[in-house]
């Protein structure tokens, strides 16, 4: 489940480093890990129809706007995930 976590995140960082555009398919694989997680945010599945409505209304601009949020959204989540494992009380 770590390396798993790992290579997610290894892939989102890379995929939003990357001067190439973002794609559905990337956000899509984005999402899929975050909920793989275990903690993937109900906000990423709003933007990802935000962004599928503005490529087919050719907004390549806004859509990349969407994606790029999507990325920060599971990105986000992953690392709560990873939190999340050594949570508990402080004594």
């Amino acid at each position: 489940m770590k390396l798993n976590l790992i290579i997610a995140g290894l892939a989102l960082t890379l995929a939003t480093s990357s001067a190439s555009a973002l794609t559905l398919d990337d956000a899509a694989a984005a999402i899929e890990a975050a909920n793989k997680s275990g903690s993937g945010w109900t906000t990423t599945k709003s933007l990802m129809k935000k962004a599928e409505k503005a490529l087919k209304k050719n907004d390549n601009d806004k859509a990349e706007k969407y994606l790029k949020e999507i990325m920060l959204h599971t990105s986000m989540s992953l690392k709560q995930a990873e939190a999340a494992k050594t949570a508990g009380p402080n004594f």
